[in-house]
């Protein structure tokens, strides 16, 4: 998995290393799932907002995909936690933009 000291760390390797200025739609699937991995016990909207850096709208069309897919789960009280699906589509991801660090 890739190790990142913070998410700025995460942004600043992306934009020096592979010259991204924006996050594709990989990247922000990549900052929710790690979002909900950092908090195990499940997390609500609002922190993965902030920690994902998105806004509303764009969150709820991501959630919506994921929950959609199976790679999180949402609980009554309205905790969200990533799922084992989840956790390989982000070891996948990670491992792509790794090997296209090496182009």
């Amino acid at each position: 998995m890739l190790e990142v000291e913070s998410e700025e760390g995460a942004d600043q390797f992306f934009q020096e290393r592979l010259g991204f200025k924006h996050r594709d739609r990989a990247l922000i699937i990549a900052d929710i799932l790690c979002s909900l991995i950092r908090r195990p016990q499940g997390t609500r909207k609002t922190h993965i907002k902030q920690s994902a850096n998105l806004s509303t709208p764009l969150l709820e069309k991501y959630l919506s995909l994921l929950l959609l897919n199976g790679l999180v789960k949402v609980d009554d009280e309205g905790i969200y936690r990533s799922t084992t699906k989840g956790l390989r589509v982000l070891q996948d991801l990670n491992v792509d933009y790794l090997r296209m660090t090496r182009i």
